[in-house]
């Protein structure tokens, strides 16, 4: 059972490319209104330790990437189809359950939720998508 170091690094960009198109192009401006944001805000924050962002953000990725080759090589998944039910089931417990109390008891918007835990959900498959074709 060895994790394939390769494939955790581009599971890791999967995930950041994920994350790039779906705050931006296919969710951002929504995202922003939900939370807050506006254009003038997002401006400012491309001046203001972005790289520290980023560098986390990709550091998440690979933690998870890592958690998730970890698991699919001690199960022994060989399939994507495999690969992807592990995801779903990992996402679904430990992602979008995790996540639903705090966005309850916060009142935080369900559109949000559902933007947040889609995401993740894209970026697990993604990840699993990564390790199976490996």
């Amino acid at each position: 059972m060895a994790v394939n170091y390769i494939a955790v690094l581009i599971a890791a960009l999967a995930y950041m490319i994920v994350g790039m198109l779906w705050y931006g192009p296919l969710f951002g401006k929504h995202w922003m209104s939900l939370v807050g944001f506006t254009d003038k805000d997002a401006k400012k924050m491309k001046n203001k330790k972005m790289g520290a962002i980023f560098g986390l953000t990709f550091l998440s990725g690979i933690v998870t990437a890592y958690a998730l080759g970890f698991t699919l090589a001690y199960l022994e998944v060989r399939s994507i189809w495999l690969a992807f039910q592990v995801a779903f089931w990992l996402w679904l417990a430990f992602a979008a359950m995790v996540q639903l109390p705090h966005y309850l008891h916060e009142r935080k918007s369900i559109k949000l939720y559902l933007i947040t835990v889609g995401y993740e959900l894209v970026y697990f498959l993604a990840m699993a998508l990564v390790f199976a074709v490996w």
